[in-house]
């Protein structure tokens, strides 16, 4: 076997290899969406979250972190200068996605509360009652206590094994 052959045989097998990495790129690419839109459809994979624990009434019949669909709008970039796969989550939720996959503290320094005079019709009584802060007869101005919220943990932006072996299987095909 002459240098030429040699030479001729080591590019097709580099081109060969090229076309095998740039199809598990894409399989890939396709793959992990899909797990982390099966990760909002089973409430969280491989353990499920911890449920919301007040939820307003037009999300009541939702899922944990599924009010709107946008969290679960994650796409994915691939680049194939070092063979990687990245996931994005909507530009709409980046810090709210932040916040539920990594968990957070926050501090709220509490907030005022606005007060009016108001007279029953009625009786007469004349009692204090919450104001819109539009409110031109505010009479009482106080600050409310200071509260803490805590947001678990949820991470949703994670391609759990089971997906995994499933991806590595399909690009072995």
């Amino acid at each position: 076997m002459g240098m030429s052959e040699a030479g001729e045989i080591k590019k097709y097998l580099q081109e060969a290899v090229e076309k095998v990495k740039a199809k598990a790129l894409a399989i890939l690419e396709v793959e992990a969406v899909k797990s982390i839109k099966k990760n909002f459809q089973h409430g969280g994979r491989p353990e499920k979250w911890k449920p919301v624990k007040k939820k307003p009434k037009k999300y009541k019949l939702t899922k944990t972190l599924v009010n709107t669909g946008n969290l679960s709008n994650v796409s994915s970039v691939k680049n194939e200068a070092d063979y990687s796969v990245t996931l994005i989550s909507n530009p709409l939720t980046r810090a709210y996605a932040r916040v539920h996959q990594e968990g957070a503290v926050i501090n709220h320094p509490g907030r005022q509360l606005k007060f009016r005079k108001k007279k029953s019709s009625k009786t007469g009584e004349v009692r204090t009652v919450f104001a819109s802060s539009k409110n031109k007869r505010i009479s009482k101005v106080v600050k409310g206590k200071p509260y803490v919220v805590k947001i678990p943990a949820r991470p949703f932006m994670i391609v759990p094994e089971e997906d995994l072996r499933k991806i590595v299987r399909i690009i072995n095909k």
